[in-house]
C-alpha cells in the first residue's frame, strides 16, 4: 500500500493485502484530519475497492461518508507479442464531513 498526497486528497492503492488492512488505512487517514480520499485498484481489485468503501461507509463514526466522485477507465500495464495490453482501473473518492 503507498499513500500520496494529491491536489485532491490522499490515495490508498489496493492490492493482494486483506481488506481490514485497507479499512485500518482509511481510518488512520480520517484521524489524522484528511477529509478527502481516493481508494484506487486495478483489475482483480476492483472488486475490493467496493468492498472497503461499503465497509468503509458502514462502520465510520467520524461523520458522514459520502461518495463524491468516481472515475472508470483502463490504463495500459505491459506488451504481450508486440501489442499492448490493457487493465480495467477504479477510483472512488469519499469525502468524511465530520460532525
Amino acid at each position: 500500500m503507498v499513500e500520496t498526497e494529491e491536489r485532491t486528497g490522499s490515495v490508498i492503492f489496493i492490492g493482494k493485502k486483506p481488506v481490514s488492512h485497507y479499512l485500518a488505512s482509511c481510518f488512520d487517514l480520517v484521524n489524522a484530519d484528511h477529509n478527502r480520499i481516493w481508494i484506487e485498484g486495478m483489475g482483480q481489485n476492483i472488486t475490493k475497492v467496493v468492498d472497503i468503501v461499503n465497509y468503509f461507509r458502514r462502520f465510520c463514526t467520524q461523520g458522514d461518508v459520502c461518495i463524491k466522485d468516481f472515475e472508470i477507465d483502463m490504463v495500459p500495464k505491459k506488451v504481450v507479442h508486440g501489442l499492448p495490453k490493457h487493465v480495467s482501473r477504479l477510483r472512488i473518492l469519499l469525502e468524511v464531513e465530520k460532525t
